[in-house]
């Protein structure tokens, strides 16, 4: 039986470890995909909603941006301690909803789907653009494809949606 000298077994786990790093690299990746067209979000692409509760806006983290600098949480959800700036909207403003986009982790495999949009901040006195989590994908160990979502009240609702929409 040959031997393995240092040398070969130094450059041996080296090679594994450069694998190991491509393979992890390549397998956090998050994967995009609009959804525009599917429902619930098709009818509302390219509409101007009206806002039934308070949100806030602020700018979001780079870390955790996905496709607008700025994200919006319904106010009751924010915490009044964030450091952020941040803009409230009144009941009633208006927003225009231009793509609805599914992100999924390349890591864990979870999916959230995001309403981007854009409104006009007056304090800013500029319209900006803004990205919203709706939707909660329904996870079961027995569960295939397709994903399930529901769907909490939006701002723009007045009350949530019903029942369950596969992608």
């Amino acid at each position: 039986m040959p031997k393995i000298g240092f040398k070969q077994l130094l450059l041996f786990m080296g090679a594994l470890g450069i694998a190991y790093v491509f393979l992890f690299l390549f397998n956090s990746q998050t994967d995009e995909t609009d959804v525009s067209n599917l429902e619930p979000y098709a009818e509302l692409m390219n509409q101007t909603v009206k806002l039934n509760e308070e949100v806030v806006v602020f700018v979001n983290q780079k870390e955790l941006r996905r496709a607008a600098d700025y994200l919006m949480l319904v106010k009751t959800s924010v915490s009044s301690t964030r450091k952020e700036k941040l803009y409230t909207l009144p009941v009633g403003h208006e927003l225009k909803l231009t793509k609805a986009i599914h992100f999924t982790s390349g890591t864990s495999g979870f999916s959230v789907p995001y309403v981007i949009g854009e409104c006009f901040i007056p304090e800013l006195n500029e319209t900006i653009y803004f990205e919203y989590a709706w939707g909660n994908e329904v996870t079961s160990m027995l569960q295939e494809a397709p994903l399930r979502f529901t769907y909490d009240k939006a701002p723009w609702q007045k009350k949530a949606l019903s029942g369950f929409y596969t992608f």
